[in-house]
């Protein structure tokens, strides 16, 4: 059997835990040009809480790289776990191709494209994976 479907996963979910990687050191670099912003988000407290709509887009940054880590780390250990089943590694693979989809979608029509650099080689190594996964022969 070819190596090349589960190489060309592993690829993928690869990509899903450098998306996160970067999503997280990005979400703490420096950035002049914002402070205004940030700024104005401390102030702006929710109704009836102590919090900030900055502390609320922190939040979300953390655990958008924290899950897309998770994610790309679940993406490689399934299938290890499935033994290596053909299966498994196609079912798995579709469900990461429709994340990184996805994701894909949500930041281009949010106009925040960076994680897409990661998403779209993410999306069509895991669909070549999944296409190119040999039944197992029937018993």
């Amino acid at each position: 059997m070819s190596k090349v479907p589960g190489v060309l996963h592993a690829a993928g979910s690869v990509l899903f835990i450098l998306c996160g990687i970067a999503h997280t050191i990005g979400q703490f670099g420096p950035d002049a040009n914002s402070a205004p912003i940030e700024k104005a988000m401390r102030g702006f407290l929710v109704t009836g809480t102590t919090w900030s709509y900055w502390n609320v887009m922190q939040c979300w940054g953390v655990l958008y790289g924290v899950l897309t880590i998770l994610f790309g780390i679940a993406l490689l250990a399934v299938p290890r776990a499935a033994g290596g089943d053909p299966r498994v590694r196609k079912a798995i693979a579709l469900v990461g191709a429709v994340a990184a989809i996805a994701q894909t979608a949500c930041v281009l029509v949010y106009n925040t494209p960076p994680p897409a650099f990661f998403m779209i080689p993410a999306a069509i190594l895991l669909l070549l994976s999944a296409f190119m996964c040999s039944e197992p022969a029937p018993a």
